[in-house]
């Protein structure tokens, strides 16, 4: 076939490769995802080239702050959530952090009930060491 002009159309077609048919994903709870979120994901983080960005402020973000800075980063998948919780480890390892989480906070179920888009959201904490400029 041709190939898809709207994101609608290859929603749809990615829809249907997914055996979920044609008609019109409805959602049942703020915890459904439509079948196509992670392709559209996928295609938005090729193109805006967002692992290499995410990479480089890992690298530059304990140099950004002063000594008792504080840091803050949310991820919203996989992929990020390791990243920055690898380079926060690192990080604390190296003694460039005097803390950074181990574990990201997570919005509870009344949030994603609330904002449905909070559901992958994760909040990252660390806090520059002292003595390391």
């Amino acid at each position: 076939g041709t190939p898809p002009r709207t994101t609608l159309a290859l929603a749809s077609i990615v829809q249907q490769a997914k055996g979920h048919g044609a008609g019109r994903f409805r959602k049942r709870s703020a915890f459904d995802r439509h079948p196509a979120t992670r392709t559209f994901q996928a295609l938005r983080i090729a193109v805006n080239r967002e692992h290499e960005a995410l990479a480089a402020l890992l690298r530059d973000l304990p140099w950004m702050l002063a000594p008792g800075g504080r840091a803050a980063l949310l991820t919203f998948h996989s992929g990020e959530e390791r990243a920055v919780g690898r380079a926060l480890a690192d990080g604390l390892a190296a003694g460039l952090w005097a803390s950074a989480d181990a574990e990201p906070l997570r919005p509870s179920p009344d949030e994603v009930r609330a904002n449905p888009r909070s559901r992958s959201a994760r909040l990252w904490r660390a806090v520059r060491a002292a003595g390391t400029e």
